[in-house]
């Protein structure tokens, strides 16, 4: 967390470092199957990333405004992880990945596709 503070002025490192703070909630989580898809999808993902930064023709404090309220988001799942409550930590990190698509994949389509099915 507080690298991702850290970070919150440089985009591709704060893309970077959210990547990773993805992948350890998951290794965290005990899942070996998802922790694996998450630990192969990871360097697609940090590509997409730094594309959409890349290419941006939005503001940096419109971007900094976004980071800081994933920041938010991700004290938010720690507290609600630490505090055992999994419906509200699943209810926000739900709420997030609909905000980050929305952000990264405008326009996409949204279906999940379930892999390990």
């Amino acid at each position: 967390m507080d690298q991702l503070r850290d970070s919150i002025d440089s985009p591709l490192a704060f893309g970077r470092l959210t990547t990773a703070f993805y992948q350890t909630i998951v290794e965290l989580s005990g899942n070996k199957t998802l922790t694996a898809v998450v630990g192969m999808l990871t360097e697609i993902i940090n590509r997409h990333i730094e594309r959409a930064y890349t290419e941006t023709t939005r503001a940096p404090e419109e971007i900094v405004a976004d980071h800081r309220r994933a920041l938010r988001a991700y004290e938010k799942l720690v507290e609600l992880i630490n505090a055992r409550d999994g419906d509200g930590a699943e209810k926000l990190w739900a709420r997030h990945m609909h905000a980050v698509g929305q952000y990264l994949l405008p326009g996409a389509d949204t279906r999940v596709v379930d892999l390990l099915y």
